[in-house]
């Protein structure tokens, strides 16, 4: 989809609405939701002002541009994944009180629920008197990344192996620092600062993630990006621009439907029952998801042919035709200068050029299909 470069507020809508287009325009009954600036977000905000997970105002608005704080976005996912509560298993993970959420803060239900240990960097931790003490800190506005470090992990992070290779290859405004440059001095980790919006660079060794703060968030990044959920666009992903409510919205929302695909949906959300035009639709998404996975199958094939023919061109026998003729001319042009044999070397060069460039294109209209398959195949590999 070709998109014409804008304001970069936009650009960070776009990087969530990729996939959106004016034929799943819907209609919201928000005043300042409109098809034409949030048609990406419009079926996300219907399902989710409509299941109660976020709210509208009093006046018909959305605020759908408001950033939203680190409270407001626990309590929106922990509405959604209802079953999902890791502050309450028991263990020694568990936070017992934030010093900052008090009972009388809206969201403190859902801040105790769901923030553990496990959310590293998102809380502060001091020691005094041999007792541990957190904040939340729940009306910092949060951004981007701090997003990606609140978000419930119960998505499928990159692989160590795939995670480096994502981030490298699609955002370029995380910076990843190689190990021979050395590691930087900052204030990654210190517990006693809220670290949640704080964006420090990626160490990485060998093609993976390095230390405990990159081999985290490295795979988390990657992981959102990969499957649709949280994305950069064209590059970007804007890692320090705060996050709006309608890409809160849109960012659970794709997090809900994909484990729902995935069937894993049911662990963590009491919402989980499919309808049977939900069911049809899962069932076309597996049929292209098989299609495509054969058509790839023929797709390498037909490249690995290709590729033969390349590397052996040499032994084409009207390759090698051309090649003699070409040798001869060359030498009679060496021994008879006079002779005027330019203009059929050339044709000769030209014919030999053009095979050449016959089976380059060739090669190059596989891989650009492969290309496109495997992108169709990856935003559809949460399925099972």
């Amino acid at each position: 989809m070709k998109m014409k470069k804008i304001m970069l507020a936009f650009t960070l809508v776009m990087a969530l609405a990729f996939n959106a287009t004016a034929a799943n325009a819907q209609s919201t009954k928000f005043t300042d939701v409109t098809d034409a600036k949030h048609a990406w977000a419009v079926e996300s905000i219907n399902y989710m002002t409509g299941q109660g997970i976020i709210k509208g105002y009093s006046d018909g608005t959305f605020k759908p541009d408001q950033g939203v704080t680190k409270a407001e976005f626990v309590s929106m996912y922990a509405r959604l994944f209802d079953k999902y509560m890791p502050n309450k298993s028991g263990s020694d993970w568990d936070i017992k009180k934030f010093e900052d959420v008090p009972s009388s803060n809206f969201a403190y239900k859902y801040i105790n629920n769901v923030v553990s240990t496990g959310l590293w960097g998102t809380y502060t931790q001091s020691y005094k008197n041999k007792v541990t003490t957190y904040k939340f800190f729940p009306n910092t506005k949060l951004t981007r990344i701090g997003a990606v470090k609140l978000l419930p992990t119960i998505y499928e992070e990159a692989r160590d192996d795939e995670a480096y290779r994502i981030i490298k290859e699609n955002i370029d405004d995380i910076r990843i620092i190689e190990a021979e440059q050395g590691y930087a001095d900052d204030d990654r980790y210190d517990h006693t600062v809220d670290q949640t919006n704080a964006l420090y660079p990626l160490f990485a060794d060998n093609g993976f993630f390095d230390g405990d703060n990159s081999a985290i968030l490295g795979p988390q990044i990657a992981g959102l990006h990969n499957s649709g959920v949280l994305t950069a666009y064209q590059g970007k992903f804007h890692p320090k621009q705060i996050l709006t409510r309608a890409e809160a919205a849109t960012t659970l929302y794709r997090l809900f439907n994909q484990l729902k695909d995935k069937g894993t949906l049911p662990e963590y959300s009491s919402r989980h029952v499919n309808t049977a035009e939900q069911n049809a639709e899962l069932a076309t998404k597996k049929e292209n998801l098989k299609n495509m996975k054969s058509e790839r199958i023929v797709l390498n094939s037909k490249w690995s042919k290709v590729d033969v023919k390349k590397r052996f061109i040499a032994e084409d026998p009207q390759y090698r035709e051309i090649q003699g003729k070409i040798k001869i001319l060359e030498r009679l042009k060496r021994e008879f200068p006079d002779h005027d044999i330019a203009e059929e070397l050339m044709r000769y060069k030209k014919e030999l050029a053009a095979m050449e460039e016959e089976v380059d294109k060739e090669i190059l209209l596989i891989t650009t299909e492969l290309e496109e398959i495997n992108s169709k195949i990856s935003e559809l590999s949460y399925i099972k």
